[in-house]
């Protein structure tokens, strides 16, 4: 039994009362360009990182997953962390470091661009490779020309250091499986790769 009444009263509302399409935007607010690295340092709550700058880890994912060649469940590990990381441009370049046992993915979030310097052992080559974190996907302002990515991914034990062109950049990153300090390796002080 199909009530045509009932549809057409509900049709016509629609019709005689669309939704508004002017006037009712959700406003926007304009980016702080002024910002300082300290206001962004106690907004986010970040604390002092050992390769330089400051973070925060945001998320660990509860999910566990067995490590490769394990049969216990004591040595099961997350399947993801992520952090908020913050450098300023008077640290210069953070110290050379790498993730051994898993890949990390970059993201840009706010401030100046950041240069990632990147090396892999047994590459075939003793080049070091920069790669830059910003906005300016179109733009030709990185080194060498190269534009800039908003996510930039550093694979399982490629050093990585990394430095901002302005007074600060705000980057995230990603690391899957999760990070660990066992699966951390710093450089010792004044370390360059092969070649840099």
């Amino acid at each position: 039994m199909f009530k045509l009444p009932i549809l057409a009263n509900a049709l016509a509302a629609v019709l005689l009362n669309p939704p508004p399409t002017t006037g009712t935007r959700i406003p926007i607010p304009e980016p702080r360009n002024n910002a300082t690295a300290q206001e962004i340092i106690d907004a986010l709550g970040l604390i002092p990182n050992v390769e330089g700058g400051y973070y925060l880890e945001t998320f660990r994912d509860p999910f566990l997953v067995p490590l490769p060649g394990s049969n216990d469940c004591s040595s099961n590990r997350s399947v993801s962390t992520a952090i908020y990381y913050l450098l300023e441009g008077s640290a210069g370049f953070s110290r050379w470091h790498r993730v051994v046992d898993a890949a990390e993915v970059w993201h840009w979030y706010a401030g100046a661009p950041l240069s990632l310097y990147l090396w892999r052992e047994g590459d075939g080559g003793d080049e070091v490779r920069e790669r830059v974190l910003g906005s300016d996907v179109l733009g030709a302002s990185g080194a060498g020309g190269q534009p800039q990515s908003p996510q930039v991914v550093v694979a399982r034990a490629e050093w990585q250091r990394a430095r901002s062109w302005g007074e600060w950049s705000l980057v995230g990153t990603t690391v899957a499986p999760a990070f660990t300090e066992t699966g951390f390796e710093l450089a010792p002080p004044g370390w360059e790769p092969h070649g840099a």
